[in-house]
């Protein structure tokens, strides 16, 4: 038998825990330039005496006073993590001298430095100065070969000389996301005049023809004479050159055109501007357009789709648009975005367009953009005869914002990371059955929508003046127009908006209209009716009422609970002033099983509160399992007056724990706009609300509400929404998803949609203590921490039976 002395216990033990948790403590990290075909990390050429070349580059260079030397530092995630924050340096000096080996580096937030170095010979003792303007990004070679891209985050290009280096953002693994940054610096001072290579941006093509168009760009020369023209073909080599006109020499950026014809129907062309001064020349984005043809009125024809225009621009949103015909066939739609010309980022707001014969128009939200950078975007379509992409068109995301710092505070400073700073004023011009709503909004200097909200009652209901505020940083005034008023009556207002970082609610105001009329001779209530409820289920039930808002402005809602008292209110809604009966409905969830629920109907406009009769409804229990031929609703569209809502999921049988995503497709087919389109979409008990596109404008009790304003005549426009499914979710339970479009058509007249759709749960708690004591065992054995503090154990265990083994070996 061995004994093992007290020392040898330790280093045994040492090793044993060494051993075990290594493996715990290994971080993943990135890694430039290890890859076998990699080239050299920092290389250079003489640009004076060699010009523009590709193959040029080396490890070492010779050079004279004033010639200018051009540096390549090549990057390469060669690991299988996304480098984090990836930038590059150089470390220029500024002495003196004849010979020196200069480097250059590649590191990330999670990685180490990938370093090179060039050796620089220079004919007379001379120093280095950084060129200005001289720093150009070749990212993502693998997709797009020979095309630079906008530095990111507002650089100039002079931080790669700096001790914190250039940032190039997270860097994804792989040779088709390697790429390379080049920068020129001057031997010597005599090189250093005002002017650099010319500054060149390509702008999407413009008057597109079926054998036509205008492209379009702008070049700023630099302070150089400056030559400048466009490239095109029907390929991204391009192959024609066309518009080589003389710009001058100033230095501020000039537009430049070129009209092209006799170009084919129906076909892609790309393009891109160029500029050449005596410093270098330089190429704009590759970009494209796709010239139009003779529409043929025939069965079996692809969509005819145009992407548009950008707009609602933010430093981290916008708002893409563009028009599709379907062709009479069923046609989805979407967008493709991205950083650069190969559209990286994917796909955003897939919807439907329908099966008309006519252009729709088709917009999509794209939110967590980085400021100051180029995106591009194209719309694409697809039906049952082929798929047809629009033209790639790209925007500028703006500056973000950057708060000067003060001692003293100033009022009109904009608070970092702040929602807008806003005032109710008092309405104005109020007559018998119109009013003006007013208040001031300062936007703190982030782009900001505004909106007002009234009603007869305290509960509000009805949106108005819906309109977007530009970026700035004092009280701007806002104000809403109202016609659809009642005489000698008490309405409530106040004003609404938004930013990026929040919703923010001015103060509770009313005003009186003027009495007058035989419109005073109504004075009555709403009339209101309690309908049956539709669909009862164990967990949820949609409940039903009409009402009859009587010639003035209305508000409905529901009082529900286990008794005939009730206890609990749904969300009120907006039901105009007609003098029709309207239907209105409302989601209850988190019901038990097997348990009956009383509900009425209620309204209230400015002459009084009525109710209807209570309804009794009993939840289906647990053990039941609708049978496979009931039909579960799984959709429900409603068009009034030429629009619609269509709400969808992306599951409809979802286990506990899920993620859903609900998209609500909205469309105007009416010829005229609308206004004041206010979508609500209302979740059920059983699930978690995670994230919207675009941004939620309010979200209270349940119930999501996104402001639109206006859209125009034959548009739609896509909603998502996306949720989990709640862990403690009921096996067999049913989730109900409510949406409602509220809007003003082109009379003014209040119009109301309604669309739902389900989900059953199909793995879920089957009772509620069982599940969740599994649920807790399972996220036990799943945690790494129960893993870790088992080690634990385990090696007090060992360190126990070896301080024991030691001392009956002493006692021995």
């Amino acid at each position: 038998m061995i004994y093992l002395t007290n020392k040898t216990s330790k280093i045994f033990l040492g090793a044993l825990i060494i051993g075990v948790t290594f493996p715990f403590l290994s971080v993943n990290a990135a890694s430039f330039n290890t890859g076998s075909a990699d080239p050299a990390t920092f290389q250079t050429y003489n640009f004076t005496r060699l010009g523009t070349c590709s193959s040029c580059w080396q490890s070492t260079v010779s050079a004279d006073a004033s010639d200018i030397i051009t540096f390549r530092i090549y990057y390469h995630n060669s690991s299988n993590e996304t480098a984090a924050n990836t930038r590059v340096r150089v470390n220029l000096t500024s002495d003196t001298f004849t010979s020196r080996s200069l480097s250059a580096e590649v590191f990330a937030n999670n990685s180490v430095s990938a370093m090179g170095s060039v050796t620089i010979n220079l004919s007379s003792a001379q120093n280095l100065s950084f060129k200005s303007g001289s720093v150009k990004w070749y990212p993502d070679r693998g997709t797009e070969t020979g095309t630079t891209r906008p530095l990111i985050s507002g650089q100039n290009g002079s931080e790669i000389v700096s001790s914190a280096g250039l940032s190039i953002g997270d860097i994804a693994p792989g040779y088709e996301h390697d790429g390379y940054v080049t920068l020129a610096v001057n031997v010597g001072g005599s090189n250093q005049q005002n002017g650099n290579a010319p500054i060149v941006n390509t702008n999407s093509a413009s008057s597109i023809g079926q054998n036509s168009a205008t492209l379009n760009g702008s070049v700023n020369p630099n302070n150089s004479n400056t030559t400048a023209w466009f490239e095109y073909g029907t390929t991204q080599s391009l192959g024609t050159t066309v518009s080589n006109q003389s710009i001058g020499s100033a230095n501020s950026s000039q537009n430049i055109t070129a009209y092209l014809s006799n170009l084919s129907q129906n076909t892609t062309y790309y393009f891109r501007a160029v500029a050449q001064n005596s410093f270098g020349t330089t190429y704009g984005a590759i970009m494209s357009f796709v010239t139009t043809y003779q529409q043929q009125q025939q069965n079996g024809s692809a969509p005819i789709v145009n992407t548009s225009m950008a707009y609602s621009i933010t430093p981290n949103s916008a708002t893409l648009s563009g028009s599709v015909n379907p062709n009479n066939f069923n046609t989805n739609v979407w967008f493709l975005y991205g950083t650069n010309y190969a559209l990286n980022y994917g796909q955003v707001g897939y919807q439907s367009a329908g099966s008309g014969n006519y252009n729709t128009n088709i917009t999509s939200y794209l939110s967590n953009l980085q400021p100051n950078t180029t995106y591009y975007f194209q719309l694409v379509a697809q039906n049952s005869y082929g798929t047809t992409y629009g033209s790639v068109v790209s925007f500028n995301t703006q500056n973000q914002y950057q708060p000067y710092q003060q001692q003293n505070y100033n009022y009109y400073q904009p608070q970092i990371n702040s929602t807008p700073t806003l005032y109710t004023n008092s309405a104005s011009n109020i007559g018998s059955t119109y009013a003006t709503l007013n208040g001031s909004v300062n936007p703190q200097s982030y782009s900001t929508n505004v909106w007002f909200e009234y009603g007869p009652t305290q509960y509000l209901g009805y949106t108005a003046g819906y309109q977007q505020l530009g970026i700035n940083n004092y009280l701007s005034n806002a104000s809403a127009y109202l016609n659809n008023l009642s005489p000698n009556t008490t309405y409530y207002f106040r004003i609404a908006a938004q930013n990026a970082y929040g919703t923010n609610y001015g103060s509770l105001l009313s005003f009186n209209t003027i009495g007058g009329g035989y419109y005073q001779q109504q004075n009555t209530a709403p009339i209101v009716n309690t309908l049956q409820a539709t669909y009862v289920y164990q967990n949820s039930a949609l409940i039903n009422g009409s009402v009859n808002p009587n010639g003035s402005l209305a508000t409905a809602w529901f009082e529900w609970g286990r008794d005939s008292n009730f206890g609990s209110k749904s969300e009120s809604r907006a039901v105009g002033s007609g003098y029709d009966s309207l239907n209105f409905n409302s989601i209850l969830s988190g019901l038990g099983a097997g348990t009956t629920y009383y509900y009425r109907a209620a309204a209230q406009n400015s002459f009084g509160t009525s109710y209807g009769n209570a309804v009794a409804i009993k939840t289906q229990s647990y053990d039941y399992t609708p049978a496979p031929e009931q039909r579960i609703i799984t959709k429900t569209v409603a068009v009034k007056t030429g629009a619609s809502l269509d709400l969808s999921l992306d599951n409809e049988e979802v286990n506990a724990g899920d993620d859903m995503v609900i998209s609500a497709t909205f469309r105007n087919d009416n010829s005229s706009a609308i206004n004041d389109l206010v979508l609500k979409i209302a979740l059920p008990a059983e699930v978690k609300y995670l994230n919207t596109s675009p941004r939620v404008s309010s979200k209270e009790n349940g119930i999501l509400t996104f402001n639109l304003g206006k859209i125009g005549a034959k548009t739609q426009g896509l909603v998502t929404v996306k949720v989990n499914v709640n862990s403690d979710a009921k096996q067999n339970s049913i989730l109900i998803f409510g949406g409602t479009l509220e809007y003003y058509d082109k009379n003014n007249n209040f119009k109301s949609i309604e669309s739902y759709a389900t989900a059953r749960v199909i793995q879920g708690e089957e009772n509620g203590f069982g599940a969740s004591l599994l649920d807790a065992l399972r996220g036990i054995f799943t945690s790494g921490w129960f893993w870790l503090l088992l080690l634990l154990i385990l090696v007090g265990i060992t360190a126990w039976y070896f301080g024991k083994r030691s001392v009956m070996k002493s006692s021995l």
